[in-house]
């Protein structure tokens, strides 16, 4: 749903939509390692699966979202190993 949200946001230009989206993905990456390190006890508001990490990366790539990129990579390391 994220990914839908985030999409169909940047496609349309519906800000809010987008900024929500964008938001959560934030929340469940952070972008700091501390806020990593200390907030990762379990996802809040994404559905954890086989694969999440992967998928987020694919649309933190297609939605220009950089600022997740290096927890999202750290993250599908540790879904790979």
């Amino acid at each position: 749903m994220v990914s839908a949200w985030l999409r169909l946001g940047k496609k349309y230009d519906i800000q809010y939509q987008y900024q929500t989206a964008l938001r959560t993905l934030q929340k469940e990456f952070p972008s700091t390692v501390d806020d990593w390190l200390f907030s990762r006890d379990d996802f809040v508001a994404i559905k954890a699966y086989v694969g999440l990490a992967f998928d987020c990366a694919n649309i933190a790539l297609e939605t220009d979202t950089m600022s997740i990129l290096p927890a999202l990579y750290l993250s599908c390391l540790q879904d790979w190993v």
